[in-house]
């Protein structure tokens, strides 16, 4: 089975999630995430986990309204 998780940003406690899909025995896992984004030291924690699974994009593009804060599902209003 192919898994491919494409996700913007995400936070140190998703690795242990990406990790364990990764070393799934017949699937393959890439995940797809923002270069920009995610923080050097988080980029490189995942690197050493996935290796060639995880892709880096650049040069995001917004189309219609960018996002903000107020948009979250758990924001305060």
């Amino acid at each position: 089975m192919r898994i491919t998780w494409v996700a913007r940003t995400f936070l140190d406690y998703r690795i242990i999630v990406f990790k364990t899909l990764a070393e799934m025995p017949d699937v393959e896992f890439t995940l797809l995430t923002s270069q920009e984004h995610n923080s050097e030291a988080l980029r490189s924690k995942i690197e050493k986990i996935l290796g060639k699974n995880v892709q880096f994009m650049t040069g995001e593009k917004c189309f219609g309204t960018p996002y903000s804060p107020e948009q979250r599902g758990n924001s305060v209003h």
